[in-house]
């Protein structure tokens, strides 16, 4: 079986998985692996700042998106953010608005948290399902990123999200603007992968481009570019899980913790019941501090008797 391939939006299969009796399985992940690399070897100094100041960095791709797309609209950060917790607020298990939501229990709970700004029902449905339309828009853009990270174009990114083609491309150029450093560092890459037709990971693993770029042919070049872009992303990546994994093996033998399986940028623990978080934790900061980030890293924890699950 390919545990890798084992979707994480549903726990059916996942759940199938049961730690021994007095065993725990204790799942640490790496937070937004791929971008926070992304802006560590990009020097974007918009990316840094979202990620050592805990801001939402498909949030802010979304709306620059939002921006260009309807200029006579057009929101900032602290908006967008703020209407999307609203329209959480007052929506239904299906996603759509629950006008029954508006009664003076629910307006008063959500005033004295702080989500709502005024009681008035018609400005609340209007904002409501603004914040709607934000949350659709965070959706396309946090694609956006990871495309940009795969080295897509406007055509795939079309297909992807069933958009026009003059669409994508103005998606493509809103993550630019918004990202400078990343559009200046692809620009590079290109050059690099043209002149010394390889590129390389943190660690410096290369990949190697010649018989692309030699070619003659522009459709393989341009899948050279894609690669070269991606790679000392994923590769990276890829490394960070590695050397954690070497760099976790003393902690995990002093509390009887073993590695039961690596899924991307997941490692799931077989621990003891009563290990408590305090030993996670080491776990987590061994890993964050595997390949050292200017941006830093996160790792969330998740702890259960089955895979999928919370306690």
């Amino acid at each position: 079986m390919n545990l890798q391939q084992i979707p994480s939006y549903t726990n059916l299969i996942r759940n199938a998985f049961i730690a021994d009796e007095g065993r725990l399985l204790a799942s640490l992940d790496f937070s937004s692996q791929e971008l926070r690399i992304l802006s560590h070897i990009s020097g974007d100094e918009v990316m840094h700042k979202i990620f050592t100041e805990g801001g939402d960095v498909h949030a802010t791709t979304a709306v620059t998106i939002w921006n260009n797309k309807y200029p006579d609209r057009k929101t900032d950060i602290e908006t967008f953010q703020r209407l999307r917790k609203v329209s959480d607020f007052f929506r239904d298990k299906d996603g759509n608005i629950d006008e029954s939501k508006f009664d003076d229990e629910h307006l008063e709970k959500a005033l004295s948290e702080g989500i709502i700004l005024t009681k008035d029902k018609d400005i609340l449905i209007k904002e409501a399902e603004l914040g709607l339309e934000f949350e659709k828009m965070r959706s396309k853009a946090k694609t956006v990123n990871f495309a940009i990270v795969y080295g897509t174009t406007a055509i795939g990114l079309a297909d992807t999200l069933e958009i026009s083609e003059e669409e994508a491309r103005m998606y493509i150029h809103s993550y630019m603007q918004t990202y400078p450093g990343v559009a200046r560092w692809i620009r590079e890459i290109r050059k690099q992968v043209r002149e010394k037709m390889y590129v390389e990971t943190l660690l410096g693993r290369k990949r190697r481009f010649y018989p692309e770029v030699t070619s003659g042919q522009q459709w393989l070049l341009e899948s050279a570019y894609r690669k070269g872009q991606n790679s000392p992303i994923q590769g990276s990546a890829a490394d960070m899980v590695k050397k954690a994994t070497i760099d976790l093996q003393p902690a995990l033998k002093k509390y009887d913790c073993n590695i039961l399986l690596w899924v991307h940028d997941e490692i799931i623990l077989d621990i003891p019941k009563d290990l408590g978080m305090k030993p996670l934790k080491e776990f987590a900061e061994i890993m964050c501090n595997a390949i050292p980030l200017r941006c830093g890293m996160k790792s969330d924890i998740e702890i259960a008797e089955r895979w999928g699950q919370r306690l």
